[in-house]
């Protein structure tokens, strides 16, 4: 699907100088009435991060101007953002946002927010609306992520926490899952399932893991 790419700058002054800077990107898909929703949505998201971020985010700049400009090794909090549209059909579409915020020598910090929207209808799909009610789901679907957990500390040489179960859990409950070509991907926030692990850890179930839970309407849209 077609897309423009639209941008979203923003600067944070104190004492004339730059301690918060946004560089934010959002997607605008086409110029139909059934997309109106979605390219408002998108806007609004951008727009509101900013708002909710910024009081918190300048404070800190501030902070390390106050402390680090004598010794002129201050740079400013950055912001920025990255999209990536994963599933796109006449009747589905799934991307998701990852923010990153620069903090100089504090590192850099990342944060996921994602969308599945059933297009024809202008609304955004839940963990609940895709599997089939008359169904466990979630116990099919943490023993498939089980499988590939366990894949993650291979690849990577760790050993999850202990906990690693309920915080994905909690992904499921807040809706923490986009659409991809092969399944549906879930992911956690930022160092919440193991240490020394930068990004958002990520984990794809398959569409023919899942064949028996997925409600029948859902796997009909994406074909």
């Amino acid at each position: 699907m077609f897309f423009d790419t639209y941008s979203y700058r923003k600067k944070l002054l104190y004492n004339q100088a730059v301690v918060v800077k946004y560089d934010m990107t959002y997607p605008i898909f086409g110029r139909d009435q059934s997309l109106g929703r979605i390219n408002q949505y998108n806007k609004s998201l951008i727009e509101g991060m900013v708002s909710r971020s910024s009081r918190n985010l300048y404070k800190d700049g501030v902070k390390q101007y106050k402390t680090l400009v004598m010794y002129n090794s201050f740079t400013p909090i950055e912001v920025k953002d990255n999209f990536n549209v994963m599933f796109t059909n006449s009747r589905i579409m799934s991307l998701f946002w990852d923010f990153y915020i620069s903090r100089g020598a504090e590192g850099i910090m990342m944060h996921r927010v994602s969308q599945t929207w059933d297009i024809n209808k202008s609304v955004i799909l839940t963990m609940d609306s895709i599997f089939r009610r008359d169904k466990n789901w979630r116990n099919t679907l943490m023993e498939v992520l089980k499988n590939e957990v366990s894949c993650f500390e291979s690849e990577m040489g760790i050993s999850c926490f202990s906990g690693w179960q309920s915080v994905i859990c909690k992904s499921l409950d807040h809706n923490r899952f986009y659409i991809s070509d092969s399944g549906i991907v879930i992911y956690c926030p930022q160092g919440s399932i193991a240490a020394d692990v930068w990004g958002i850890p990520s984990f794809l179930a398959s569409f023919s893991d899942l064949d028996t839970i997925l409600d029948k309407k859902f796997s009909q849209s994406l074909q």
